[in-house]
């Protein structure tokens, strides 16, 4: 698989994208009546991906990790598409009938574990990383998924709902790589405020001749 079409497919786990089609998800809830599970999916989502973040952080201004494990930076890609792909795909099923709504459900599993193999497969994460996240992600969704969802056409319009929650798919594509500057400017304000002088980063590589991953720390002073 080349890199070109690596990045094309992750994409569709970027943060940029994944974050909008989550509020999305939270609007539909809330527009359908169901106000107590769109606060509830909100703040669930909004949990993980604050564990997410403080994990990253540790990684990137501390250089905190487990070596033996290859874990390094959880991967925000695995957490944030196993949360919500299965919420989003049983939405758009839960419209047409509870039959449906399992099978979207299954099918945004299956999407997840097809990201978090490309994840691995293209040296993005390592496979610790990318368990790591898709735990948290599936703690969020098992969550938010005890129950079935119905959807009141009365309360929310057929030709709304058709419209919007595909279109909550293509989000992530359109805004690949938007928040990247936002987490620098962040990152930047943290280690100010923490007086982190480094910052680390890894990098992953596979190996032609066994075919495993090599891990290479790198850490480099920064002036913030």
């Amino acid at each position: 698989m080349t890199a070109a079409l690596c990045s094309r497919i992750v994409a569709f786990g970027d943060g940029s994208g994944m974050l909008p089609l989550a509020a999305a998800i939270g609007l539909v809830l809330f527009a359908a009546g169901d106000r107590r599970r769109a606060l509830a999916w909100l703040a669930s989502f909004g949990a993980g991906v604050l564990l997410i973040l403080a994990g990253k952080m540790a990684f990137d201004l501390s250089g905190l990790h487990i070596a033996a494990l290859g874990f390094y930076s959880v991967s925000g890609h695995a957490m944030l598409t196993t949360a919500a792909y299965p919420m989003l795909l049983m939405l758009i099923g839960a419209f047409v009938g509870q039959r449906a709504a399992s099978f979207g459900k299954v099918l945004g599993f299956a999407l997840a574990v097809a990201l978090a193999v490309i994840l691995i497969n293209c040296n993005y994460h390592t496979p610790a990383e990318t368990l790591a996240g898709g735990a948290i992600g599936l703690i969020v969704a098992r969550f938010n998924l005890r129950t079935p969802v119905r959807l009141d056409p009365r309360r929310l319009g057929r030709r709304l709902l058709l419209l919007m929650l595909p279109l909550c798919l293509v989000a992530p594509m359109a805004l690949h790589g938007q928040a990247r500057p936002v987490k620098e400017a962040a990152w930047r304000w943290l280690a100010h405020r923490l007086g982190a002088t480094h910052t680390y980063w890894r990098d992953i590589e596979t190996d032609p001749l066994s075919g495993r991953q090599q891990v290479k720390l790198v850490e480099h002073r920064k002036s913030w």
